[in-house]
């Protein structure tokens, strides 16, 4: 069996939850059947790159609107690349538009890790080729069931969807000596009352409320990651007289986010849009042994944090419920070290990478006409 993995990025180099989801993927795949990835390239170049042993096409991009890459080259990969299932990762209309144009022999299985928010007016137009191709997959994927429930556009093919979360390898997020002398360092720098943030920083994340919270907490956020409103955050912050409690660090390399992840108090993701359908981070926090701070979206998010058992979870949009949500956790260790430890038991069962593989071969191996595996 061959799949084909078809979105606009991957990981590495790109951070972003979708983009780890798809090489988790593809990596424990890779050994049973042939897996191969199609992405655009972000420069007009098209490239072909083994990254951990799998195959990556990457086509050339001359830009992006609207956060969709301008790709005219798209449709004759998707055409000329044969797989038994094409696997379609969205929100991607680029993927969505070339395949309609060609439409590649081969089931489709399409994961739907977020409604398309913003971009408002631009869905009006695109809702009808969105339709259209959602008519053609066999088998849809949301990554919770309140997910599925929520989106006004999996409502119309309820019939086809199947919720599956997101996963991870919890081996990966293990301390090791090397690690632990990295969180030293941490630590050193930062101090022993550390909220962390880790993520793209764009529009629906809401760290600008996080920052806000923090005019009230005792202690120093530290945001790992880059993005588009990176500048404006560092705005805000200086604009709030909170240099000495909040630190940028930009992207880091993997070995020194897990030491991040170790380091840290508290983990916290601020979402405030729907655009934030699962939030992959929180489950990396809970490998660590983390208890998270999280927001009642209409989403996932809340479904892989549950409330007082592996962390709490606030009204979104709210600076001072995060702030009191923060401090709770900071000033009280029984409680801390217990949703710590709840979260690192349902990283090992509700998300581990054996349950998600298993469903998702599942999901291949029905659409194939082999419902048995």
């Amino acid at each position: 069996m061959k799949v084909l993995h078809v979105y606009k990025d991957y990981f590495p180099p790109i951070q972003g939850g979708i983009e780890k989801t798809i090489n988790f993927l593809c990596t424990n795949f890779k050994d049973s059947m042939d897996v191969e990835v199609l992405v655009t390239n972000r420069v007009c170049k098209t490239e072909i790159e083994y990254v951990e042993g799998v195959k990556v096409y990457k086509v050339a991009d001359l830009g992006r609107v609207l956060s969709a890459p301008l790709s005219p080259l798209f449709p004759y990969w998707i055409g000329k690349i044969k797989a038994d299932i094409l696997h379609i990762h969205l929100p991607n209309p680029t993927s969505v538009i070339s395949y309609l144009i060609r439409k590649p022999e081969g089931k489709v299985v399409v994961t739907w890790h977020s409604d398309i928010i913003r971009q408002k007016n631009f869905l009006v137009a695109y809702r009808p080729f969105l339709y259209k191709f959602l008519n053609y997959a066999d088998v849809i994927i949301g990554t919770s069931e309140r997910y599925i429930e929520t989106s006004p556009h999996l409502k119309n093919f309820k019939e086809k969807c199947v919720a599956i979360p997101l996963g991870i390898d919890q081996k990966q997020y293990e301390s090791n000596p090397s690690i632990q002398s990295e969180v030293e360092i941490i630590k050193g720098k930062y101090g022993d009352r550390i909220i962390l943030f880790v993520g793209l920083l764009r529009y629906y994340k809401g760290v600008q409320y996080l920052i806000k919270a923090m005019k009230n907490v005792n202690g120093n956020l530290v945001i790992v990651g880059k993005g588009p409103m990176m500048k404006q955050l560092e705005d805000l912050t200086k604009n709030l007289n909170l240099e000495e409690k909040v630190s940028f660090t930009g992207e880091v390399h993997d070995k020194q986010k897990l030491a991040f992840y170790h380091a840290c108090d508290v983990f916290c993701l601020p979402s405030i849009f729907r655009s934030e359908g699962f939030g992959l981070s929180q489950i990396e926090a809970f490998a660590c042994g983390k208890p998270v701070v999280s927001t009642n979206l209409d989403t996932g998010v809340p479904y892989v944090n549950k409330n007082y058992v592996t962390g709490i979870v606030v009204e979104p949009a709210n600076p001072d419920l995060l702030a009191r949500a923060i401090k709770r956790l900071l000033d009280n260790p029984e409680l801390r070290k217990k949703l710590g430890e709840g979260a690192k038991m349902r990283a090992g069962t509700e998300f581990s990478h054996k349950r998600i593989v298993s469903m998702t071969k599942d999901v291949y191996e029905k659409v194939m006409g082999n419902p048995d595996g």
